[in-house]
Order: C-alpha cells, then structure tokens, then sequence
C-alpha cells in the first residue's frame, strides 16, 4: 500500500507540469504566448512492385521477394532545415536516435560559423508547437542563428523511481542523454556549417528549463547564456531541500565547477503557498501538500549563480506557470548582448528601457529575496 501510494505521489511531484486532482494540464497547455506554425510534412511510404508470375506462371512467395527498405544512418551530412535525426552513442545514450527540428536562416550557405540557440519544451509538448517561440526570428539582422529545436524521449514519470519528465533531468550521476544529444548536434552543426563558440545559448520552459539548466551545469564551459521560463537547478542544496526529502532522493546532480560565469535571465511566477491550488494562478505545481515551487527555485538559483559570480536578471511575473515575462524578442537581444566570456554585463550600466518594473539585475547574493519557508513535510504525508 505504502509503494503505491509513494508511486503516485512521484508521478505527479516530478510532473513539472502536472496539476492537482482538478486538472489535468501539460506544460503546452500552459504556453499561452506560442504560435501554432504549420509545418510542411512529406509522408514517404515504402512500395513493392507487384508481383508477376513467372515464366511457369507460378507467382513467388513472400519470401522471394526483399522489400527496398532505407535503413541508411542519418549522419551530420543529412542535416537539413525541418525534422532531423541522430544517432547518439554514449554512456547513457547506447544508440539512441534523437529526433529535433532545425531552424536555419535563409543564408545558411553564405558564411561558415553561426550562433546556435537550444530550446527545450516543457512537459507534455512537442518539438513542432515549441519552436514557435523564436523560429521566426532567425533571419533577425543583428544576429541571424541557427535553432535547435529537440524531442524529448518520453521518459516515465509514472515509476518508482521516476525515470525523468519527459527530459532526462532527475538522475545524472553518470551524466545525461540530453547533454550526449547537445555534443552530438553541436558537432555535427560545426561540421556542416560551423558554430560561433561564442554564441551558444539555452533557452527552455519548465521541464526545458531545467534540462536547459542542467546542460549549463555539465556544459557550462561552452555556454554564452541561458534564458528559462520556470526553471531550476537541482546542484543548488537549498532548491533541492526545497522540494522535500523524498524527491530530493531521487535526484542526483554533480557540482557546478564551470569557470565561465555566463549570464542568465530568469522568468518566474507568483508564490505558491498552500492556498495555491492551480498553476494559472501560481508557478507551482503538485498535490496533497508535496509541491514544487517555481517561485522558489528561481529565488535559491538567483542567489546560488550570483555567489559564483554569475550575472542574473531575474523577473517575478507575478502569473501562474507559464511563459509571461520578457519576450521571444527580448530574449534574442539577451542572448545578442551576453557572448560567452561576458564578465560584466552591458544591462548593469545600460539597463533596457523595454524591461518591465518586475525585472532586476544581480551580481551577488541577496538573502532577503530567498523564501521564508522550504518545501512540504513530506512525512505527514505518509499513510498511517
């Protein structure tokens, strides 16, 4: 009884995105400010001549005849504006095929090395919705990128343990099969039409934002810098404390030990106290008490970069769980602003006149903004 109950207890804590017993939401139900792109889709079905009889007038079996079948491996050289795939080896991936849309500027072929943006989507969306957030801004003037939209995996969250949130974001101790696809399509990026190393930005919501947050974790020597709706970093003592003992036993993150202090921006919604039910009137999400709190990761973060001499804007939308906050354009312009090797950001003496009120900049801790109180006491939630 007690597995059962802790298992769906998990199911629903580590659903970034999943709502109390009233409502049932992904996180694309909760992108309120994406728009829906058609997409061209070429459907290519395989075929087999029909079968003639022979000379005997016998016609052959089934097993006479072999079926034209592809079974190419796609490779960096089949890269190509729309879905891609790859396959990805490494200790966590063994051949795994990934699936992510490119974006590419209509002037692919014009230079060799581009920026390239990441962009992951929350829980329960998909590749095609989510890269809607900034496909149309490649070919922007000031610097036109190269976007790389993933597919998540699916991962079970309905286990005990929780396998993932879609995204691979609970366990990396032995590292990551989102941080194995991110090498995987740089390299193949910098083969094909090269990379500028000092332009390579994360961008995610929710579940995205904390896969976005744990590549900067593992990858963060490479990374310009990071825009996150709702986001969270799982090495920070206090945001994991945050979410209780038993989930914070079932996730494991290595230390922060990156040198490259890059920037990141920060969006996040109101408190979620415990009269906070729905995650359109908070960033909050969870049931029966045993929640994770936006809010409060976005707080603890702030204050957990900034001691490590990263740069934060942090913005408190005051909404629910969604993307509200700076836009599509302003975070292009972050990104423009905050190259890799950034150690003071232009924002601190140039602070743009387009921010809302609600968004600051930080370049050191700030206790007061840390919250009063750390996530539920998990054992009252125990069956007697």
């Amino acid at each position: 009884m007690a597995k059962r109950f802790i298992i769906a207890l998990f199911a629903c804590v580590f659903a970034l995105s999943c709502d109390d017993s009233s409502s049932n939401k992904t996180d694309a139900d909760l992108m309120l400010d994406i728009d829906q792109n058609d997409t061209d889709t070429t459907v290519i079905t395989d075929t087999t001549d029909a079968l003639i009889p022979d000379e005997d007038g016998i016609i052959p079996g089934e097993d006479d005849v072999v079926a034209d079948v592809d079974t190419a491996v796609p490779t960096c050289a089949d890269l190509k504006d729309g879905e891609n795939k790859l396959i990805v080896n490494g200790e966590e991936s063994q051949d795994l095929e990934r699936t992510f849309i490119l974006t590419l500027p209509t002037t692919i072929n014009d230079k060799k090395g581009w920026p390239v943006i990441f962009n992951f989507h929350g829980y329960g969306d998909t590749a095609a919705n989510f890269e809607g957030l900034l496909s149309s801004y490649v070919n922007n003037t000031e610097m036109p990128f190269i976007l790389v939209t993933p597919e998540d995996t699916n991962l079970a969250i309905n286990q005990f343990p929780p396998a993932g949130v879609d995204w691979d974001i609970l366990d990396l101790g032995n590292g990551s099969i989102e941080v194995e696809m991110f090498d995987a399509i740089l390299a193949c990026i910098e083969e094909k039409w090269g990379v500028d190393e000092d332009h390579i930005h994360l961008a995610g919501f929710s579940a995205g934002s904390i896969t976005s947050d744990s590549i900067g974790v593992m990858r963060g020597d490479q990374i310009a810098s990071i825009f996150t709706y709702s986001g969270a970093y799982f090495s920070d003592a206090k945001a994991k404390t945050d979410l209780g003992s038993m989930a914070s036993g079932f996730i494991t993150w290595p230390e922060m030990t990156t040198t490259n202090k890059y920037a990141q921006a920060m969006m996040h919604g109101a408190e979620g106290d415990a009269n906070c039910t729905s995650p359109t009137v908070c960033d909050k999400w969870g049931s029966s008490g045993f929640f994770i709190n936006f809010n409060h990761m976005a707080r603890f973060n702030a204050n957990y970069l900034t001691g490590m001499g990263h740069t934060v804007i942090i913005c408190d939308h005051n909404g629910g769980h969604t993307n509200l906050g700076l836009s599509s354009q302003q975070m292009l312009e972050f990104f423009r602003d905050h190259p890799r090797g950034t150690t003071v950001s232009p924002y601190a003496t140039d602070w743009p006149e387009n921010y809302p009120e609600y968004c600051k900049l930080m370049t050191e801790p700030d206790p007061t903004i840390e919250p009063g109180y750390v996530g539920s006491d998990d054992d009252s939630l125990m069956p007697d």
